[in-house]
């Protein structure tokens, strides 16, 4: 009986303290100096929702939008269920139909013409990466001038206006989100993002 009154206590404190205490501590902290962040980074237009800075939604087949990586997230009612890769080995003969599926449908969709990277052809690790690099941004350049009636020049000073460059992997990029919200000509002033 000794014993059960001081684990009933130790328990009741550490329920308390990781269950409320850290829980609410984390969400203030987050709340005070990443609201933006810690709210899903979401894009908020004219009081609805646009999207979240954070992913891409897995199917963009306009041809005067950027198109992100395939996705291999799975999908319902249009909504992302999970997202995740395929987990497909190279040696696994459905990765190489994958490949052919998602360059025939590239090509139907956006011309013959059109040859991005190989990356465009594969599902990133998350399946809803919102990131393309550099040169798969600039393949896409042409047709969405020729679709939008505006410069190729201009396009493309808008993908290097928005390229980040990761030191760590020596890689740059740029966000498919950032790219198709500037091609709106949806300015960081009248988007108001959700705190």
């Amino acid at each position: 009986m000794r014993q059960i009154i001081p684990s009933l206590i130790l328990f009741v404190f550490l329920a308390l303290l990781t269950g409320i205490v850290y829980p609410a501590m984390v969400t203030l902290a987050g709340q005070s100096a990443f609201p933006f962040e810690s709210n899903g980074s979401l894009v908020v237009q004219s009081g609805r929702v646009l999207t979240s800075k954070l992913v891409i939604y897995p199917s963009m087949e306009y041809p005067h939008y950027f198109q992100p990586r395939p996705s291999a997230a799975q999908l319902a009612d249009n909504r992302i269920l999970v997202a995740g890769a395929s987990n497909i080995a190279q040696s696994n003969p459905k990765f190489q139909s994958d490949f052919e599926t998602r360059r025939a449908s590239y090509e139907l969709r956006f011309g013959a013409d059109q040859s991005p990277p190989y990356e465009m052809f594969f599902a990133s690790a998350s399946g809803v990466d919102r990131n393309i690099s550099i040169e798969s941004a600039m393949s896409q350049a042409d047709r969405i001038a020729t679709a939008r009636n505006i410069p190729v020049e201009s396009v493309k000073n808008i993908i290097m206006d928005h390229a980040t460059n990761n030191q760590i992997l020596r890689q740059n990029y740029v966000s498919v989100i950032d790219l198709n919200l500037a091609l709106d000509g949806i300015s960081q002033e009248n988007v108001h993002e959700r705190q």
